[in-house]
């Protein structure tokens, strides 16, 4: 089914579920619908069965909207008490449409609950209470958690609630993330569990070019065991059941024997990623250093490395551990020590950071010249999936030490009530604490309202301070970066919202908050898949084969649930009958239907929220100051508009600026919003703005960053922006 026929679709009132191979376009539907259910004056209500996903498209948890805690079950009295929270009620009560993205997340037994809210709420015996539920998402993507005492998990389709709203399938065949022919049949084999023998050729081709480019080690051999680098056959890690993979790792054992007879293979692997320049620093081997002989000595960093004992004596060798310790030290000289175990599963990434770590960064010959490559390095680092949240973590916090240079600081801004405010810092994307340095990898996590950049957006910080953040895309493109909002809006008004940069540090993010993006390039770790359905979220993030690097996978990375399988061939003969029975449906009466649908929702079929003047478009600024003369607040218009609140004090300044608006208009409504006077302006914001006048922008206007410092974070960046109109 084409997007244009969902849509159109969705008018009628019917129950929906859209879903399609990720991609699709499913969010871009719900977004044109939403705004087609704004123009007509309803307002429906946004959730998500996570909040991650929730923050994605500018709504909520379906468990806050309706009030659900956790309970194991609904009686009258759970219902008596929801009714009683006079806002949920009245909120419940006038909800016309519901959309719930991401349902392949959300529980049965959820879905189940949430129905029984809204028929009590509204008295309806209808399924949802007659409300239009469109449920949105990919049930071969991320399941519900599953709880510790459940033998298998309820996918939402399993449960009563959608047996009784029987939605009508909308499946979107056509993608628009993966052009690449091959890459997109390797995702319908995992997608239909049939991946063969091709299709792990080509993963292992993946595997290969990552292994290239990365400097890692080729195979997933085995630890060894014991000292003296003893190798057996039987340590070879099968990572699945493919013959080929199994003949590949055999053959590296015998590699690794033949090593053995000049280095262990744990010396091996060390010596090769200093032979290929991946560890940015020259090693020498075999170097005397007083009466023994190291095996890796490096003379910039004065550091020996030392695997697994490595010292060859030409001393007693009962004195040997006492004298070299002391000879080290004598000499001022440093000491890495690694058993054989760690070096064989290191990856260069990560010994090179650890070597990084011991260059001192102020002081030293070469010192500033080595730190200022690490930073060029981490700068061209590409973005890392991985399936845990420690190694996420670790590797983002050890990336942005190793850059020299100021590290900033930016604090979220909240507004509104304290326990909405929560779930939304909890489900941002963007971190309530945001540390950046220039030279920093950044995701955006939020699509920009004129496009400049989406979710999954990829760069490197190039300018910072306090008042912005300028970001280099990898097409050489420069963005200036501003703080967003994330809000929860209901009947229209917001509720709750919290200001960021929608940016996160994204030398690695996990397969959870990958879900949703779109990625030009990706370094994808399946080894730790512990979910049917985590694989083929992964891969799916990355538009081609050409930018993705399979850092290594797992049996189960491969394989979705079988029952997920045969409902998606249910339902795509589903879509395909509606889709047909849409087509040939008499346009006239489709329209009737759609009429009456909006008519019954309380909204205006003509629609028309921001009309043209005589065809012509109105300035921006000039649509805003028409709804304050209306008298609505700015929260209302940034709700009606859908744009920040920032914007609109920008279009204030602005109407301000160009004798749209007087000092005293402007005046009454700052007191209105902010409760300042700006009349009254107070001595000591005086006196700093003079203090700091030399320090303009392009615009001429006095930088408000200094201002705010010096006035010791007193009054808001909003606050100084219109006492600084009055200076």
């Amino acid at each position: 089914m084409l997007q244009v026929e969902a849509l159109e679709i969705l008018k009628t009132g019917a129950n929906v579920f859209l879903t399609g191979v990720p991609g699709a376009g499913k969010t871009y539907v719900v977004n044109k619908y939403v705004d087609w259910l704004k123009d007509k004056g309803i307002y429906p209500a946004i959730t998500a069965s996570t909040g991650i996903a929730a923050t994605h498209i500018g709504g909520r948890t379906i468990h806050s909207f309706v009030g659900l805690g956790v309970v194991d079950y609904l009686d009258e009295q759970v219902i008596d008490q929801i009714m009683q929270r006079e806002k949920l009620y009245k909120k419940i009560l006038n909800t016309q449409v519901l959309v719930i993205d991401e349902i392949s997340m959300l529980d049965a037994k959820v879905l189940d609950k949430v129905n029984t809210i809204l028929k009590g709420v509204k008295n309806n015996p209808k399924p949802f209470g007659g409300t239009q539920v469109i449920f949105v998402g990919d049930f071969f993507q991320l399941p519900p958690v599953q709880k510790r005492n459940e033998e298998q998990k309820y996918f939402a389709f399993m449960g009563t609630a959608w047996k009784e709203a029987k939605p009508l399938t909308c499946y979107l065949e056509e993608q628009y993330r993966q052009t690449d022919e091959t890459f997109t049949k390797l995702l319908l084999a995992i997608r239909e569990n049939n991946v063969e023998e091709m299709h792990i050729e080509i993963l292992e081709e993946l595997k290969t070019k990552a292994h290239k480019k990365m400097g890692w080690r080729p195979s997933p051999l085995a630890p060894l065991q014991g000292r003296g680098g003893e190798f057996q056959d039987d340590e070879v890690i099968n990572y699945d059941e493919s013959p080929k993979v199994n003949q590949y790792n055999e053959k590296l054992v015998d590699i690794a024997k033949e090593h053995r007879k000049k280095l262990t293979p744990a010396e091996s692997w060390f010596w090769e990623m200093v032979r290929a320049d991946k560890l940015g620093f020259d090693f020498v081997r075999e170097k005397p250093i007083g009466n023994f002989i190291v095996d890796f000595y490096c003379k910039e960093l004065r550091l020996v490395v030392e695997i697994d004992g490595g010292y060859h004596g030409k001393v007693d060798i009962k004195a040997r551990d006492v004298d070299r310790e002391n000879i080290l030290k004598e000499k001022n000289i440093q000491v890495l020590r690694f058993t054989n175990e760690e070096i064989l599963i290191m990856d260069s990434d990560v010994l090179k950071n650890k070597l990084n770590e011991l260059v001192p960064l102020s002081t030293g010959e070469g010192s500033g010249e080595r730190v200022q490559k690490s930073s060029e390095a981490a700068a061209n680092d590409i973005l890392e999936l991985h399936s845990h949240n420690k190694n996420v973590d670790e590797l983002n916090n050890t990336k942005l030490n190793l850059l020299k240079g100021k590290e900033f600081v930016y604090k979220m801004e909240t507004f509104g009530r304290a326990s909405l405010v929560e779930g939304l810092i909890k489900s941002c994307l963007s971190p309530e604490i945001l540390k950046l340095k220039k030279g920093a990898k950044v995701i955006f996590t939020k699509n920009d309202i004129e496009g400049k950049y989406v979710n999954g957006t990829m760069g490197v910080v190039v300018d910072l301070d306090d008042e912005g953040i300028v970001v280099e895309t990898k097409n050489a493109k420069l963005i200036e970066c501003k703080k967003e909002e994330w809000a929860i809006e209901e009947d229209g008004k917001v509720k709750a919202r919290i200001m960021q940069y929608p940016l996160r540090l994204a030398w690695a993010i996990t397969v959870h908050k990958s879900q949703g993006m779109s990625l030009d390039e990706a370094i994808v770790n399946l080894g730790d898949t512990f979910e049917y359905g985590q694989g083929y979220v992964a891969l799916s993030r990355v538009r081609s084969l050409e930018g993705l690097y399979l850092k290594s996978y797992n049996a189960k990375s491969l394989r979705v649930r079988e029952h997920i399988s045969e409902f998606d061939e249910k339902i795509r003969k589903d879509s395909r009958f509606i889709q047909e029975k849409f087509q040939n449906a008499d346009k006239k009466k489709l329209e009737e239907t759609q009429k009456k649908f909006i008519e019954k929702c309380g909204g205006v079929p003509e629609g028309g929220v921001e009309k043209t003047v005589e065809g012509e478009k109105r300035e921006t600024q000039v649509v805003t100051l028409d709804y304050i003369k209306e008298g609505k607040t700015l929260e209302e218009i940034a709700v009606l508009r859908d744009i920040g609140i920032r914007t609109l004090y920008k279009h204030l300044e602005d109407l301000f600026k160009h004798e749209k608006i007087n000092k005293l208009e402007l005046s009454k409504i700052i007191k209105k919003e902010l409760n300042v006077d700006i009349y009254n302006i107070p001595t000591a914001v005086e006196k700093s703005f003079k203090k700091h006048k030399h320090q303009a922008d392009e615009d001429g206007n006095i930088k408000l960053a200094p201002v705010f410092k010096d006035l010791k974070e007193k009054y808001s960046y909003e606050v100084l922006r219109f006492y600084r109109l009055f200076i």
